[in-house]
This record gives structure tokens, sequence and C-alpha cells, in this order.
């Protein structure tokens, strides 16, 4: 879920930058058409200002998470230079998890309390499966639950890039020993660089 929790928030950064980028003429004229966008409240400006740079909403608006997912999430993001003070990132925090918690299942339902299942991930993943994925910055567990890679080919993406640089096309990705060359071809419009 924490795996999730992450793509979220690149995605979030990405989309918010360009909302942010446009006019408000524009934004307003083509708020439909645009996309996904983040809903009001504390933290938005918070969000768009640290982690827009590298994410996208389209991402976040597709994903779920309780407080504490959020909170690792951030620290995570942290972790990697996400400029954010602690007071920032419980502002953030409490944004993500108010506007994108976890969501209760509809009355009537056996497990009402029980968390998201296989299948509700597999289908937050797959609505995420369209946002683009920077195959230079993201971490293992990004590239595993993006792409739907192993942890060990999404390892062994990461540990290529280490040792040898960025990646400048989808074919040098799949070009990696360990790395599936079908699951890389079929994201290679996702990927950036």
């Amino acid at each position: 879920m924490v795996k999730l929790s992450i793509l979220a928030v690149f995605a979030a950064a990405a989309l918010a930058t360009a909302v942010a980028q446009s006019t408000p003429a524009q934004s307003n004229s083509s708020a439909a058409s645009a996309g996904p966008t983040l809903p009001p409240g504390p933290g938005k400006a918070i969000l768009q200002r640290a982690c827009t740079a590298c994410h996208g909403v389209d991402m976040i608006v597709s994903q779920r998470n309780n407080v504490d997912g959020w909170s690792q999430t951030v620290d995570e993001m942290m972790s990697r230079g996400a400029d954010l003070s602690d007071d920032d990132a419980d502002v953030v925090v409490h944004y993500l998890a108010t506007n994108f918690g976890l969501q209760p299942k509809p009355a009537g339902s056996s497990n009402a309390a029980a968390p998201p299942s296989d299948a509700a991930n597999s289908s937050a993943a797959s609505s995420a499966s369209t946002a683009p994925v920077n195959v230079n910055k993201a971490s293992a567990q990004d590239l595993q639950s993006a792409l739907g890679l192993s942890q060990a080919e999404a390892q062994a993406i990461v540990q290529y890039r280490s040792d040898h640089g960025d990646f400048k096309t989808w074919q040098d990705v799949a070009a990696v020993p360990g790395a599936p060359h079908d699951k890389i071809q079929a994201n290679s419009k996702r990927l950036t660089f």
C-alpha cells in the first residue's frame, strides 16, 4: 500500500506543477479538460510548492492511504530531498489523508473496516497506469508498483542506474540484466528520463 502511496505523491506534484504554471484564465477555461485537480484545503499550496517539480496529480487522486501510510510516503519524499519542514510535512499528511484517505466500504459489506483488497490495490494501480514514471529518479519501490515489476526486477534497474548513470531511452532500461523487456516495452510511452 505504501508503494502506491509514493506513486500518488509523484502524480500529485506533476499535475499540480502544470496547474500552477497555467494562467488563471487558462485554469478556469480548461479545468474540465486539464484532468484531475487537487481539492482546496490547508496543505494544497505546500504540496504544490514542495512536490510538483517531480509528481503529478493523476496518481494521487487514484490512491488512498491512511495517516500512517501518507506519513511514511511524505517522510520518504523528504529523505529524497523534498523541501518540507516537519510542520509543513504534518500539514501535507493531514491534507492527503483528509482528501485521499482510505474510503470505507459501502454499508452492508461484510468487511467494511477491512483494508483494501489486492483487487482494490490492483484497480488503483491500473488507474495510475497512465501516469509518467521517471526511471532516473524513481526508487525500486516506485518502479515495482508503477510498472508491475517484481522487487528483484525493480532493484536491478535501480542498481544498474546507480552503477552506470541515467537512462536515455526505454531500450536502455529494457537492456538492464534482470529487467523484463516485455514489461518495459509495454510501459515505454510512460517512461520519462
